[in-house]
């Protein structure tokens, strides 16, 4: 083999190794994206996403609706509780309150920290 011939090939080995650890990467992205749903609470047959936000502590216009009756795995898809309250992160027992000012709202006093969820579906 020339020295030409042995630069190409090598080059040529390095792009396919790029190529091929790329979609893997992009594979096990996409598998860890698969395996857990957004945290979310079910109450009345709605469902409400975590926003991310927390809050220091509850106003006055909060009203406490129930506390998590059930928690279902994180990994399945999330399931609309017709008289229960159904989480797919926070344990059974943790309080949930509802601003009667903004039902589209619901928050879970968990861990000395007031999470916002909001209503995803209509």
């Amino acid at each position: 083999m020339t020295k030409k011939t042995s630069v190409i090939l090598y080059l040529l080995i390095i792009v396919f190794v790029s190529l091929g650890c790329t979609q893997l990467g992009d594979r096990v992205n996409e598998d860890q994206q698969l395996g857990e749903y957004r945290p979310m609470i079910s109450v009345e047959n709605q469902l409400y996403g975590d926003t991310g936000n927390v809050i220091e502590s509850l106003s006055t216009n909060f009203t406490r609706v129930g506390e998590v009756e059930i928690q279902i795995a994180q990994t399945e898809p999330m399931k609309k509780a017709q008289t229960q309250i159904l989480s797919n992160t926070l344990p059974v027992g943790t309080e949930i309150f509802v601003d009667d000012q903004n039902e589209e709202f619901l928050y879970a006093n968990y861990n000395n920290k007031i999470h916002e969820y909001q209503r995803i579906d209509n």
